[in-house]
């Protein structure tokens, strides 16, 4: 979320973290998939940036960060919202200064029937169950 990002209270964003992480459990959820990475990327200020943007509430001159959490496979919000705000709260990005703020999962591990077995190769994500067929490229 980068648009209109001016949270007075480190728990506003704190809150949003929490949507965030919802949305991608309930995702993993739906497509049977745990997570072993979380990152959070966002938008800061940058330092020579005036307050006020130009465009009305954009994100004006930012500087970007990026910084990722290694966990064991989860799909479970409260989990993934914990990683997600410790990795926000240790970057200390002044709360006025923040213009931009997302988490993404990554390095997925497949849960079927009870066993877990990790995809070796993006293509093995969205081949149909029973089809040995490599996807068409």
């Amino acid at each position: 979320m980068n648009y209109a990002i001016r949270y007075t209270r480190t728990q506003e964003a704190l809150d949003q973290l929490d949507e965030i992480a919802q949305q991608i459990s309930e995702k993993l959820k739906k497509k049977k998939f745990r997570t072993k990475l979380i990152t959070v990327k966002g938008k800061q200020r940058a330092p020579d940036a005036p307050v006020e943007t130009k465009k009305f509430m954009g994100h004006g001159k930012c500087t970007n960060f990026t910084k990722a959490i290694a966990c064991d496979a989860t799909d479970d919000v409260t989990i993934i919202s914990k990683y997600a705000k410790q990795v926000y709260t240790s970057l200390n990005v002044p709360i006025e200064d923040l213009r931009g703020i997302g988490v993404t999962a990554s390095k997925f591990v497949e849960s079927s029937g009870g066993s877990t077995m990790q995809a070796t190769s993006l293509s093995q994500y969205f081949r149909k169950s029973g089809s040995e067929e490599e996807p068409k490229r």
